[in-house]
C-alpha cells in the first residue's frame, strides 16, 4: 500500500483574509472510519507512515497532516501564532469540510494535546484518542529540557552533519531496525532552496519560529509547574489509551495514575514503551499491537 498525497487549505482561524495550505500524507480508502495522526511539536505526518499504514490495512482512512511550518506544509507569516489554539482552529473546519464524521485520534506529543482539547468541542464525534507520551500534565522538566535544544543546530553545511544532529534527538524514541531510523532521517531534513551566507545548504524541516515560539512561552512558565490540560482531558468521554516513554520526563508515572481514574466510567488503558523517552516512535512492535488491540476493542467498525 502507498499513501496518497495532497494539500488542504484552510481560512486562519483569527487573521482575515490569510489562508493556511496544510499537506496532508493518507493512508487507506476514503470511505473507511476516520483517523488523524497527529504529529509533535517540530516533526511532521510522515512519523506515521508504519502506524498509520496498519490502521488502514485494519479498514481505516488515515489522515496524517504537517502542521503548519513543518514538513511539506509553509511557514506561517507570523511566527507567534503557532499555537495550541491555532492547531484546534484549523481541526474544526477540516471536520466540518468532511461533514463532521465520527473519528478517532493518534497524537503524539502536541498532537495529543490537540486531541485532548479539541475532544470537548466535538463531544461525542471522537471515537477514541490515542495519547502518545502526554498527558493531563506536562512536566517541566521535560519542556525545561526541550527548551536547550528546540531550534539548535537548525541549519547545516552537509546533509551528514544534519543527519548526526538528527540521530541524537531519536536516541530516545525506540526506533526498531535501521530502516526505521532512516525513514525519521529522510523526513527530518530538508535541502535549502539556496545557500546561506554561512554556506549552510540543509535545515531541520521545521521553522525556526516554531522554536522561538516555544521559547517565548516557556520563559513566562514558573518554574517546576506543568502545563495543566486536566479540564480538557477530564471532559473526554471517550477511550483513551495512553502510551508511555519507560524514561520520560514529559508524561510522568504519578499523571499516569492520576489519569487512569480521572474519568469514572470511561475507559482508559496504557502502555509503556521499554527503554524510550519522549516521545516513543510508535513503529515497534510492542506500541503497533498495543494500538491495534485498542482500536479493536474500542474503535469504530471498519
Amino acid at each position: 500500500m502507498e499513501p496518497v498525497f495532497f494539500t488542504e487549505l484552510f481560512n486562519h482561524p483569527t487573521r482575515e483574509g490569510e489562508r493556511i495550505p496544510i499537506h496532508v500524507t493518507a493512508w487507506g480508502d476514503s470511505s473507511g472510519p476516520l483517523v488523524f495522526c497527529l504529529h509533535g511539536l517540530t516533526r511532521n505526518g510522515r512519523d506515521f507512515d508504519r502506524p498509520a499504514r496498519m490502521l488502514a490495512d485494519m479498514g481505516y482512512y488515515a489522515l496524517c497532516p504537517d502542521m503548519p511550518g513543518r514538513g511539506e506544509s509553509p511557514n506561517l507569516p507570523h511566527g507567534e501564532d503557532y499555537q495550541l489554539p491555532l492547531y484546534v482552529g484549523l481541526m474544526l473546519p477540516w471536520l466540518a469540510k468532511l461533514g463532521n464524521p465520527s473519528f478517532g485520534i493518534l497524537g503524539t506529543s502536541m498532537g495529543g494535546m490537540i486531541g485532548m482539547a479539541l475532544g470537548p468541542v466535538v463531544k461525542e464525534k471522537l471515537q477514541w484518542l490515542i495519547l502518545n507520551d502526554v498527558g493531563s500534565q506536562v512536566d517541566y522538566g521535560g519542556l525545561k529540557r526541550i527548551n536547550t535544544y528546540v531550534g539548535e543546530g537548525h541549519f547545516h553545511q552537509t546533509r551528514e552533519q544534519a543527519e548526526r544532529v538528527v540521530r541524537l534527538n531519536l536516541a530516545t524514541w525506540a526506533l526498531p531496525d535501521e530502516q526505521a531510523t532512516e525513514h525519521f532521517l529522510r523526513h527530518s531534513i530538508t535541502g535549502l532552496p539556496a545557500p546561506l551566507s554561512d554556506g549552510s545548504r540543509y535545515s531541520l524541516a521545521y521553522d525556526l519560529a516554531i522554536a522561538d515560539c516555544f521559547k517565548q512561552a516557556f520563559s513566562g512558565m514558573e518554574a517546576g509547574t506543568p502545563i495543566d490540560l486536566t479540564a480538557f482531558y477530564n471532559q473526554l468521554t471517550c477511550p483513551v489509551l495512553i502510551i508511555h516513554g519507560e524514561y520520560s520526563d514529559l508524561l510522568l508515572p504519578g499523571t499516569i495514575e492520576i489519569m487512569k481514574t480521572a474519568r469514572p466510567g470511561a475507559v482508559t488503558r496504557t502502555h509503556t514503551v521499554p527503554g524510550a523517552g519522549h516521545a516513543p516512535s510508535l513503529w515497534d512492535a510492542g506500541s503497533l499491537q498495543a494500538i491495534k488491540n485498542f482500536v479493536h476493542e474500542t474503535g469504530q467498525s471498519a
